[in-house]
């Protein structure tokens, strides 16, 4: 958070906002003590809830399989994820 203030203190006149990535909800801590207005600076991305549907959307897709040992919790699901050469 202090390095997207800082970004924005650098480029007043732009939109800087930050992307926090967990794995689960219960992952995200919340906003940061006096920090009121958190919502504004970052948003909060949970890889759990998006993932798997993503995962079935683009199987061959090597930017979103590279992730799939975050949210596949079963060896064989896993497998069946690697594509066959």
């Amino acid at each position: 958070m202090t390095k997207v203030g800082l970004i924005g203190e650098q480029r007043p006149s732009a939109d800087i906002r930050g992307v926090l990535i967990f794995l689960h909800e219960k992952d995200d801590p919340g906003p940061p003590l006096g920090i009121t207005d958190a919502e504004s600076l970052c948003t909060a991305v949970y890889l759990n809830r998006f993932l798997p549907e993503l995962l079935a959307q683009e199987p061959d897709n090597p930017f979103v399989v590279v992730l799939a040992p975050l949210v596949v919790e079963r060896d064989e699901e896993l497998q069946a994820q690697v594509p066959h050469i």
